[in-house]
């Protein structure tokens, strides 16, 4: 007699490990450049002027806790369009304890920068290096940000632009006509580039100046009007002149030419530029 034994099996248990959680990235948003302390954002075309003090905010994401504690960190320089820094690294931090009802808390960062006070026109950009100080992991943001300025580019050699008069220091556009009456003040200005540096950012830069008739005579003459040997954190892009003066009384109408000769004494460059007036 042959007996049928029922053979039961078991289902197969199959062992799968829960896959590991995803390790957190440290992220950067919600940042901007604000023109005063949480401001709206500056957007293109938005811009800001040389010596400004701008202002910037940024939000953390994926930081670590630790017993609940959280440390946050940054560095923050702001660099012109060749990458040069313009101030010393601004540094800042945060660090606190949370609760677990701060599930949802996120780090905001603040910081401001100064701006120098003669910058060329264009886009620069604050640098952001933040850094989780719990799990180590790093990560950088750039923040672009435009400075108006005078129309002016970087020179590789010594240049003078823009010799203009004026009717009055505070005139901000250059007279249609060169023209003043006896016995106006007569205003001048004019820009000096492309001037060298030495390493520690000091220049050393002079102009003198001569006027004289249309018939070649010299009324005035100042071979070292006015010196330059300045030395700064951000090497001075350009040298912003202004001169005033007045015409003897008696001095009879007819036009006149002002001329700037300018000395780089690092570089070992000269520069001229004239421009005529007339007294009427």
């Amino acid at each position: 007699m042959r007996f049928l034994i029922p053979l039961f099996l078991a289902p197969a248990l199959i062992c799968s490990a829960a896959p590991p959680s995803p390790a957190k990235t440290l992220q950067i948003s919600r940042a901007m450049i604000q023109q005063y302390e949480d401001g709206p954002p500056l957007l293109k075309p938005d811009t800001v002027t040389a010596g400004e003090t701008i202002h910037f905010s940024f939000i953390l994401q994926g930081f670590a806790r630790k017993d609940d504690r959280v440390a946050v960190s940054y560095t923050a320089q702001a660099l012109d369009p060749s990458g040069v820094p313009l101030v010393a690294a601004l540094n800042g931090k945060n660090e606190t304890s949370l609760s677990p009802q701060d599930k949802d808390w996120q780090p905001k960062l603040r910081g401001s920068i100064a701006l120098p006070e003669l910058l060329f026109p264009g886009e620069y950009k604050i640098h952001i290096q933040a850094k989780d100080e719990i799990s180590g992991i790093p990560t950088t943001l750039d923040l672009p940000f435009l400075v108006a300025g005078p129309a002016v580019s970087p020179s590789a050699a010594l240049e003078l632009h823009d010799l203009n008069f004026y009717a009055s220091d505070e005139a901000e556009k250059p007279l249609p006509v060169s023209a003043y009456r006896p016995g106006e003040e007569i205003h001048a200005r004019f820009l000096i580039i492309g001037y060298r540096h030495k390493d520690d950012s000091s220049i050393h830069v002079e102009y003198g100046i001569k006027l004289t008739e249309s018939t070649g005579k010299i009324l005035f003459e100042n071979p070292q009007a006015a010196v330059d040997a300045s030395a700064e954190f951000y090497p001075k892009p350009y040298i912003p002149a202004q001169l005033n003066f007045t015409l003897k009384p008696g001095t009879p109408p007819g036009e006149f030419t002002l001329e700037i000769t300018a000395h780089d004494f690092v570089g070992n460059q000269q520069a001229s530029a004239k421009r005529a007036f007339r007294l009427e």
